[in-house]
């Protein structure tokens, strides 16, 4: 396309790719790379910036800035698509930096960049978020990173308060990490056609309760908790004394939390797993402080008056989730009766 003194004219045109793409297809559930960072010299990070070519502001925030990254000058001369020419969305925010990418080499590179010489940031975090949730903290009306992830209504914040994190390691020594496994997710084993699957659970007054989660491949393990904490707790075990037999690779929100193991193979092989994970993850929820519920677990808040009014507004969610599941086909690992039965057991 070109443009004109008053309009935009077509001069040429060419079919440079094909690809069959759904009508439902929403660009905003694309991934997004996020690593945060805690800003050690701030003056020094901005020298460091000024020294990218590519760099410009986008907006001001409330307690930093928003900068963009760009591999090209803006020209609508040439084609563009949706993000076209952005290589990663920068963001001070108080006392934390966050690099936004769609590309996994481009927020590696931007790393080696402020590591480069003497470190002005100290890494925090990974997260792999969808589009739309990056752009909702590029907002500029989050104190951290984290707050966008537990906002009612996020992708992070579940229909039942529970969130599944899941943290990503490259294995280099098998036998070490094989040998922690069976100490620390011993209580439940099973195989798979290409990976192995353990399960480490904790004593609770309703029975045993999911602690974590270990999925083993070849190369490669993913370690998963409900939550933040539990998550810092469970990983201080797991790489305790475990130094260069693991390499760390970053963390994701599990959004189809802990049933979206359970393919047609495994459940065939082991008829009895979903009724133990779904007792495993009732044991965890009914104990489990919810910000759904002003940090109360959904046993005491049945307690009071006001925690009951807190349960009602929660079973709602369930029960409008269990029917948006039925109405695409989906099914519910587990039905609001059963929430209900585990909140009143004795």
């Amino acid at each position: 396309m070109i443009k004109t003194e008053d309009s935009w004219l077509i001069e040429s045109f060419e079919e440079t790719y094909k690809n069959c793409c759904s009508t439902k297809y929403n660009p905003f559930s694309d991934p997004a790379f996020c690593r945060v960072y805690e800003i050690i010299d701030l003056e020094q990070l901005l020298a460091k910036l000024d020294d990218l070519d590519g760099v410009r502001e986008v907006k001001e925030l409330p307690d930093g800035m928003h900068m963009r990254l760009t591999y090209r000058e803006e020209d609508f001369n040439c084609g563009v698509s949706f993000m076209s020419g952005v290589v990663a969305d920068l963001v001070v925010n108080g006392d934390e930096f966050v690099v936004i990418c769609q590309d996994d080499d481009n927020l590696n590179g931007l790393h080696d960049f402020l590591e480069d010489e003497v470190s002005c940031v100290l890494l925090r975090e990974d997260y792999q978020v969808n589009v739309l949730t990056a752009f909702r903290y590029l907002g500029g009306q989050y104190v951290s990173f984290e707050d966008v992830l537990l906002e009612p209504g996020s992708e992070a914040a579940c229909d039942d308060g529970m969130r599944l994190i899941s943290a990503h390691y490259h294995i280099k020594d098998r036998q070490r990490v094989v040998e922690r496994l069976e100490t620390m997710g011993k209580d439940f084993c099973f195989q798979g056609r290409d990976f192995q699957l353990y399960y480490q659970v904790e004593a609770s007054a309703h029975g045993p309760a999911f602690e974590a989660e270990y999925i083993m491949g070849s190369n490669w393990i993913a370690v998963s908790t409900f939550g933040d904490s539990d998550m810092a707790r469970v990983r201080q075990q797991f790489e305790a004394d475990m130094y260069g037999c693991l390499e760390f690779d970053g963390m994701e929100i599990r959004e189809d939390g802990i049933f979206d193991i359970l393919t047609a193979d495994l459940k065939k092989a082991y008829p009895q797993l979903s009724a133990i994970l779904k007792e495993l993850y009732l044991n965890k929820w009914v104990h489990s402080h919810l910000s759904l519920l002003q940090g109360m677990s959904p046993s005491e808040a049945r307690q009071t008056e006001e925690g009951n009014r807190l349960l009602w507004a929660l079973y709602k969610k369930i029960k409008r989730r269990e029917g948006n599941r039925h109405l695409s086909g989906k099914p519910n690992n587990i039905i609001l009766k059963e929430y209900i039965r585990k909140i009143e057991q004795k």
